[in-house]
C-alpha cells in the first residue's frame, strides 16, 4: 500500500474502492472529452480515500477500422487539468489502457504515454473487447479506472478474390498429359483451392475439380493446339480471374497392329503344306501383332500318268 497525497493506494485484483479516515489530498482527475458515447470506469488499482475526495471520470471516443482478419480500435480522450480536490494538475505523466474479452477482466495492458489518443491493433473480427483507462502522475501513482467501454469488432465479408501470379506449361508436348511447370496464387487471407481446366469461363467455387494443392499435370483427351486456364479460390468462395497458358500437343505416329496376313504360297508338298513365299499384313501399314506363318496347309494331289515314253526296245 502506498500513500498518494492524503490518499492511500493499493493494487488488487478486484475493482473496488473503500473510504478510510485519511486527510484529503490530490490525485489526478480524469478530464472530459468533447465527443464520446460512454463514461469509462476501471481499476487494477484503487484508491482508499476520504468521502470528499471524489475522482472525476473521463470519457473516450472509439472508432473501429475493420480488416479482413483483424480490427483496430482508436481511443480518444481530453487530458484532465485538475486534481480531484480542485487543485491544478501539474504532474500528469500519461495514461494506461486495460482491455480484455470479458467485462471486468482485463488481461492486456498498454502504457499509452502522455497522449490523448491511442490505437489498439490486431483485435480479432467478431470478438467483443472491453476497455478501461487510467491516468498516472510523475510519481507513478495511478487513478481509478474510467467506466468500461465495450466494442464488438465487426466481421467484414471477404470480397477480395485470390490472384494467380504464375501459371506455365511447356509450349509443346508429344503426350496428352502435359506437365504444369508453375502454378502460384496469393490471397489477402489464404488460398483454399486450385483448379486447371480448358474453359475461359470462371468456375463456381462449388464446381468439381478443385484441389487443396496445385496440380502438377493436366491430361487432354485429344491432340492439337490447346489452352489451359488456372484458377484459385479462397475460403469465402471468391474465385480469381483465370490465367491462361497454351500448348501444342502432337502425338507420334504409331502404326496399327497387324490383325491378319495375306500369304503368297509355293507348291503344295506331299505333306499337304505349302511354303509361304511372301505375305502382306492387314490393315495396311500395320506392325506387330501375331507372328506370320511360314507354311500354310494345302491339299496335295499326286499326278496320274496319262502316257509313257519307251526307249531301248528292239525287235525280236
Amino acid at each position: 500500500m502506498q500513500k498518494l497525497g492524503g490518499f492511500l493506494t493499493a493494487r488488487v485484483a478486484s475493482k473496488e474502492s473503500a473510504n478510510i479516515s485519511e486527510p484529503s489530498g490530490s490525485i489526478p482527475s480524469l478530464g472530459m472529452i468533447t465527443i464520446g458515447k460512454k463514461i469509462l470506469s476501471r481499476s487494477s488499482s484503487f484508491f482508499l480515500r476520504t468521502p470528499g475526495a471524489l475522482l472525476t471520470l473521463f470519457m473516450i471516443v472509439m472508432s473501429i477500422t475493420a480488416g479482413d482478419a483483424s480490427s483496430s480500435t482508436t481511443l480518444t480522450w481530453t487530458a484532465p487539468t485538475t486534481n480531484t480536490d480542485g487543485t491544478p494538475l501539474t504532474d500528469l505523466a500519461g495514461y494506461k489502457i486495460y482491455y480484455g474479452t470479458t467485462s471486468g477482466n482485463y488481461t492486456n495492458s498498454i502504457n499509452a504515454g502522455n497522449v490523448t489518443s491511442y490505437t489498439i491493433t490486431n483485435l480479432t473480427a467478431g470478438t467483443t473487447s472491453y476497455f478501461v483507462a487510467t491516468a498516472y502522475d510523475t510519481a507513478g501513482y495511478e487513478s481509478v479506472d474510467s467506466n468500461e467501454v465495450v466494442k464488438t469488432e465487426p466481421v467484414v465479408p471477404d470480397t477480395t478474390p485470390p490472384t494467380v501470379t504464375a501459371f506455365n506449361v511447356p509450349s509443346t508436348s508429344t503426350s496428352l498429359t502435359v506437365s504444369i511447370s508453375s502454378f502460384i496464387a496469393t490471397d489477402n487471407i489464404g488460398v483454399k483451392g486450385y483448379l486447371v481446366n480448358e474453359s475461359a469461363v470462371a468456375p463456381l467455387a462449388t464446381a468439381a475439380g478443385w484441389s487443396a494443392s496445385t496440380q502438377k499435370s493436366y491430361t487432354f483427351t485429344t491432340a492439337g493446339s490447346k489452352t489451359l486456364y488456372a484458377w484459385a479460390k479462397d475460403a469465402a468462395g471468391n474465385v480469381s480471374p483465370g490465367v491462361s497458358a497454351s500448348a501444342s500437343v502432337t502425338l507420334p505416329v504409331v502404326p496399327p497392329t497387324c490383325a491378319s496376313y495375306t500369304y503368297t504360297l509355293g507348291a503344295c508338298q506331299s505333306n499337304s503344306t505349302a511354303p509361304v513365299i511372301s505375305y502382306i499384313g492387314a490393315p495396311a501399314g500395320c506392325s506387330g501383332g501375331a507372328t506370320p506363318a511360314t507354311t500354310q496347309p494345302c491339299t496335295y494331289v499326286p499326278q496320274t500318268c496319262s502316257a509313257f515314253t519307251y526307249s531301248g526296245w528292239s525287235t525280236c
